[in-house]
């Protein structure tokens, strides 16, 4: 698990890719987009579904500002990819302010 100090910036990446049966994976842009939650220590909402931005294809990220009042401990971030083929795909990451 990451940990940052507070007061810094962070930086929450996502890959995307689509696999078929017996290829090679490939990246690819969900057509509904890629959205970003994340919870607090306390289990409050901090980032509610926001857009991830994109580097290139499929490959995005979130930057976010930490503050000094911020609770110490342990985030859970959600990313979420949304696309005709699938839907509400979900993939869970840990971070930690100390």
């Amino acid at each position: 698990m990451k940990e940052f100090d507070r007061e810094t910036a962070i930086r929450i990446t996502a890959m995307i890719q689509s696999y078929a049966v017996f290829s090679a994976p490939v990246l690819k842009d969900p057509a509904g987009g890629v959205f970003l939650s994340v919870w607090d220590p306390a289990d409050v909402l901090y980032i509610d579904n926001k857009p991830m931005s994109v580097f290139s294809t499929g490959k995005y990220f979130y930057d976010f500002q930490t503050e000094a009042t911020d609770i110490l401990g342990i985030y859970r971030a959600e990313i979420t990819a949304v696309d005709v083929t699938f839907d509400g795909v979900k993939r869970e990451l840990l971070f930690q302010l100390i």
